[in-house]
């Protein structure tokens, strides 16, 4: 195996890193002086490579390094601050193969309105990135990742990562939504809370989405009172689809809503229900992730639609805040 200076930079921003396995590879000192940061890293693997005792200086940086398998290399055995740098005799080591880290995602674009290149990404060379899409209404198709995947509608995406000599990466996945429809005008019925108004009403139809860090701007939340939206067009538009997005993340109170509700019509007076769901509450402890509430029904004409999500009422038993009221965070409706 084949690695150069760029390999061992990419590896060097795996903070989590534990066990690494360069084995059999070409790695020498000047290669290894790559190798930087990595605080959690306890055994590294360095059978049959070109490294010597040159090395041993650059080794002792790393703080959790407790021992090295240098077995057929140039390198003697050293014992520095009771740490055993060098195992000479471990040819079971050999066998030890390190994980893989899961592709990267370079353009992710979760809300968009026109169709774009999907690019993925991954520190080490000669890499495999095999991928599953499945798009709305087709069935799912896989492959190995070349220079970008199409996305132009309704899309999951699942992906991990091979190398010969590596475990296979763990398995990550993101999903898409097309966006059409933007009302002209919005009211919601209560605020947000006021800890967190976000950017505002226009939030849910700006096409960003919210990270894991609920504190941020792209995020309006509600707690007391109810997320009672109207939306409104100066002339009918023909809907068939609403997608919301919602954060679940219960250490701090957050889960899905008690309820959703879509109504559309022709007139506030002549709206009539769309679709609604009780969506399932956690049973434990759970989050951060995203949920995502798909809402399909048959083409209507309408000019105004009320979408009226209930944060969870009563907090289930399970948990540290049970009976207490749980938080609902927004970043995105999806209207089409």
């Amino acid at each position: 195996l084949t690695l150069n200076e760029k390999d061992f930079r990419g590896i060097s921003t795996f903070s989590n890193l534990q066990k690494l396995n360069l084995n059999v590879t070409n790695t020498d000192d000047q290669l290894l002086q790559n190798l930087t940061g990595l605080p959690h890293l306890a055994d590294l693997l360095i059978c049959q490579t070109a490294v010597s005792d040159k090395i041993l200086d650059h080794l002792v940086s790393f703080p959790s390094l407790g021992q090295v398998y240098a077995y057929r290399t140039d390198m003697t055995p050293k014992i520095v601050n009771g740490r055993v740098f060098v195992v000479t005799e471990a040819p079971q080591a050999m066998e030890f193969r390190s994980v893989l880290p899961p592709p990267a995602l370079l353009n992710e674009h979760v809300f968009f309105r026109e169709a774009f290149a999907l690019k993925l990404q991954h520190p080490l060379n000669d890499i495999n990135v095999h991928y599953q899409v499945q798009r709305k209404g087709q069935l799912p198709m896989s492959g190995i990742y070349r220079d970008s995947i199409w996305i132009e509608g309704d899309t999951k995406i699942s992906y991990h990562a091979e190398k010969e000599g590596w475990q296979t990466s763990s398995s990550d996945s993101a999903r898409f939504f097309l966006s059409l429809l933007v009302p002209d005008s919005l009211a919601l019925a209560y605020p947000p809370n006021a800890k967190y108004i976000g950017r505002g009403i226009n939030l849910l139809f700006d096409l960003d989405k919210g990270p894991i860090n609920f504190g941020d701007s792209a995020w309006m939340a509600f707690r007391d009172k109810s997320m009672l939206l109207t939306a409104w067009w100066n002339q009918p538009i023909k809907l068939s689809s609403v997608v919301l997005s919602t954060l679940t993340h219960t250490d701090p109170y957050i889960f899905p809503p008690q309820s959703i509700v879509v109504r559309g019509g022709v007139s506030p007076d002549a709206m009539k229900v769309l679709g609604k769901v009780n969506p399932t509450r956690p049973t434990h402890g759970s989050g951060p992730y995203f949920n995502y509430f798909p809402f399909d029904f048959e083409q209507t004409a309408v000019r105004f639609i009320q979408i009226e999500v209930q944060p969870l009422a009563s907090i289930p038993s399970w948990h540290a805040g049970k009976g207490q009221k749980g938080w609902l965070f927004v970043d995105e409706l999806v209207l089409r």
